[in-house]
């Protein structure tokens, strides 16, 4: 019985070794996510709306790998701004993978053009295809603005940019120092209201602007004028206003045309430093104070008329300057 137990207990033995030392064929494992075949690559398709641009077609991709850049979309007068997800996170091609199928969405905005003003400043400075620009006038200190040019020899008169222009524009702004600002008479003449290149040490006023006579300078129009030192007056001129060139503290000379009548109050009133002027036989009014606080060592006034005329108020020279009547225009230039 024992022998027998013995012979068991040794086939059981070489048996189990045997199986153990075998090489036979294994299956692999099963695969987790395919039910025990082969792993399939998941793969998912990205799609391109380019929002009223050209077509731009679909791709497919691998999960986890990045989505390939197409070529930019086309759309007239407008500037691409790329693609978008979710309404505004641009999409970045260079390290993005997305984990589902998706669509990206195209961007644009109208393509804005430059406008160049040569010559003068504008206050538009681009437009869009879709528009047509008429320019307003440009500005250029101390300058009247005459008009915008397409060529800097001001030959071709600029009208407008029309729609669907599709370049940068260069214009050209002609313009005319200057100095003085006017207004417009009731009687179709100019009055000079003030003083723009407050800079100017020597200024002349003109006989005419725009073509049309300058007959007044208006009440304060030179008023507080620290630089001004010299002003020539020219013909044609009639009327000096009311504080014209009060305080002009540096005013030493002025010469007064023929046509001057009527010389406002405080018209030089505190020019510390005039020395001279002349009053032509045709001023026949002058108002109270027009030499009030003029330096009265300094100040001479020589007058045309023979005596002081009716029109000249009682407190025209209150500074007590001294004054030489019967001077005719030779004999002050000869002074």
């Amino acid at each position: 019985m024992k022998k027998k137990l013995f012979i068991l207990v040794l086939l059981c033995f070489v048996s189990l070794f045997v199986i153990c030392s075998c090489g036979g064929e294994q299956n692999p494992p099963p695969d987790k996510d395919t039910g025990g075949g082969t792993q399939v690559e998941e793969k998912l398709t990205v799609t391109f709306n380019s929002n009223g641009g050209s077509a731009v077609s679909p791709v497919e991709i691998t999960k986890g790998e990045k989505v390939p850049k197409p070529q930019d979309p086309v759309l007239y007068g407008h500037t691409f701004l790329g693609w978008f997800v979710d309404g505004s996170m641009i999409w970045d091609f260079e390290s993005s993978t997305p984990l589902k199928s998706f669509t990206l969405i195209g961007k644009w905005e109208k393509t804005k053009y430059n406008i160049n003003c040569i010559g003068a400043e504008c206050s538009i400075k681009t437009f869009t295809p879709f528009d047509e620009v008429t320019l307003p006038d440009g500005f250029l200190k101390n300058h009247d603005f005459l008009g915008w040019f397409v060529d800097e020899d001001f030959t071709t008169p600029f009208t407008k940019i029309e729609k669907d222009t599709l370049n940068d524009v260069t214009v050209y702004a002609k313009t005319l120092y200057q100095p003085f600002d006017y207004e417009l008479n009731e009687n179709g003449t100019y009055t000079l209201v003030g003083l723009r290149d407050t800079e100017r040490e020597e200024l002349t006023i003109p006989a005419t602007y725009n073509g049309i006579a300058v007959t007044h300078i208006g009440e304060k129009a030179f008023f507080n004028q620290q630089n001004l030192k010299k002003m020539i007056i020219s013909e044609g001129v009639s009327v000096i206003g009311n504080d014209a060139f009060k305080r002009c503290y540096s005013l030493n000379s002025i010469e007064l045309p023929s046509t001057i009548t009527e010389i406002g109050e405080d018209a030089f009133y505190k020019c510390e430093k005039l020395s001279r002027i002349f009053i032509p036989i045709a001023c026949v009014k002058i108002g109270s104070d027009a030499f009030f606080d003029c330096d009265e060592d300094l100040l001479k006034i020589y007058c045309e008329a023979e005596e002081k005329p009716v029109g000249f108020d009682a407190r025209w020279n209150f500074s007590f300057c001294e004054v030489e009547w019967s001077c005719s225009p030779e004999e002050y230039k000869n002074k």
